[in-house]
């Protein structure tokens, strides 16, 4: 009978954890959320028009994916700790700026530093430092991980508005740029790119001295067989980026037009929605935990197809007109999407290619992933256009072209056959 495996990182497997969890956190309140305070802020101080500004926003989508290929070279030769305090310490300082922005000019340009670099420290650096650490306890690791982005959701928020209220609009602003460049600081003093190098192993599992010692010189001198070329002509990278670009696109979708939804569509006021959309939050951090416990069970593959069945009932029961039974069930079901698809990108990948090669494959995964992620509002406003009024809800149209996105993920996802991949594993080595 296989022994019950108990999840014991030790203290610098926690600490590393909660690093990264913290990542998340800064990224999901400044780049995302936050959006939802900074951009009316500035329209109100400045004038300026709000469509305009949002449309700056998507352009920050774009650059951060040119961003995204620069630095994915730049983590595989400087390592991803490296790239995690260079990116704070940009992305901080474009906040700072970004802040204190006199023209529509200085806007966009702080904004897609800012976003972009944000993108950079969280989802693409810290992937490498997950892979690396814990390579059989991906899943429960990465559930933990993104906990942080409805934590964030859920608090952000009110930490802002209460910067804002406190020290002004602007410097409030610049505040979370110095929590940004401040956290770059300790993780430079504080975080490894391996265990090996903080004297640990793997998953926090027990060695000889003599074991450690070989695995610690193995590491340092292994070179990937994997180019760029050899990656971007292999099938299953593309089903990896793919699936899971079109699930967070699905996720980013719903989430954008949560709000709406409540009260253009369902009647709500902006108070309720609010209310609302802080429960999906606290039920997504929960939610997050169980889906890296679900994918360490069942596997992967198995448990994103859960995830995404999960995700289209939801969204179905969010189509429901007037019951606000199936609305709160579909709340409380849409908060649990909000850090799955983070912890499945990071898991397949590494299940994969293995912590030796996930750098090199990661590098060309993540860009593409992020592409297609981008294409969140563009797709949504397709949809939201020329399939609309549907039981007279003017949003419908949006949430059935995200039924679409998750239909489409889950033919790639299908696709992906890591049992009969003949790539580095080093999981199946050691397993």
């Amino acid at each position: 009978m296989k022994k019950k495996e108990k999840h014991s990182f030790g203290i610098k497997g926690w600490w590393t954890i909660i690093f990264c969890g913290l990542l998340y956190y800064m990224m999901t309140g400044t780049s995302a959320d936050g959006l939802n305070v900074m951009v009316p802020g500035f329209c109100e101080l400045k004038g300026w028009d709000y469509s305009t500004l949002l449309s700056f926003s998507t352009i920050a989508g774009l650059v951060g994916m040119i961003i995204a290929f620069l630095t994915a070279r730049l983590i595989t030769k400087k390592g991803a700790k490296f790239v995690i305090v260079l990116s704070c310490i940009i992305a901080g300082a474009a906040f700072i700026l970004y802040g204190y922005s006199s023209s529509m000019a200085m806007y966009l340009v702080t904004i897609c530093f800012a976003c972009g670099f944000a993108y950079v420290y969280s989802f693409q650096a810290t992937g490498p430092v997950i892979a690396k650490w814990f390579p059989r306890k991906r899943g429960i690791v990465m559930g933990y991980v993104t906990a942080f982005m409805p934590l964030a959701s859920a608090t952000f928020l009110y930490l802002l508005n209460w910067l804002i209220a406190t020290f002004g609009f602007q410097n409030g602003i610049a505040i979370t740029g110095i929590m940004t460049i401040v956290l770059g600081i300790i993780g430079m003093f504080s975080i490894k790119n391996t265990p090996e190098e903080a004297g640990m192993l793997p998953d926090n599992m027990p060695m000889t001295e003599e074991a450690k010692k070989a695995l610690k010189e193995e590491s340092e001198n292994y070179v990937s067989p994997w180019t760029a070329k050899n990656l971007l002509k292999n099938k299953v990278v593309w089903c990896i980026a793919c699936a899971y670009g079109f699930m967070m696109l699905a996720n980013t979708g719903v989430i954008s037009q949560l709000v709406p939804r409540i009260t253009v569509d369902k009647g709500y006021t902006a108070g309720m929605a609010t209310v609302m959309f802080s429960v999906a939050s606290l039920c997504g951090i929960v939610l997050s935990i169980a889906w890296g416990w679900l994918d360490t069970k069942i596997g992967t593959k198995k448990a994103s197809f859960v995830m995404l069945i999960w995700f289209i009932i939801s969204v179905v029961m969010n189509l429901i007109p007037n019951n606000t039974i199936t609305l709160w069930i579909s709340i409380v079901m849409i908060g649990g999407d909000l850090g799955g698809t983070a912890n499945f990108l990071v898991s397949m990948t590494t299940r994969i290619f293995g912590r030796r090669d996930f750098d090199a494959a990661y590098g060309i995964i993540y860009p593409i992933f992020s592409v297609i992620r981008t294409m969140a509002f563009a797709f949504v406003g397709f949809f939201t256009k020329y399939v609309n009024d549907i039981f007279g809800q003017k949003y419908a149209g949006a949430y059935i072209g995200l039924i679409i996105a998750c239909v489409i993920s889950m033919i790639f996802v299908s696709q992906i056959d890591y049992d009969k991949f003949l790539g580095h594993d080093i999981l199946r080595e050691t397993e």
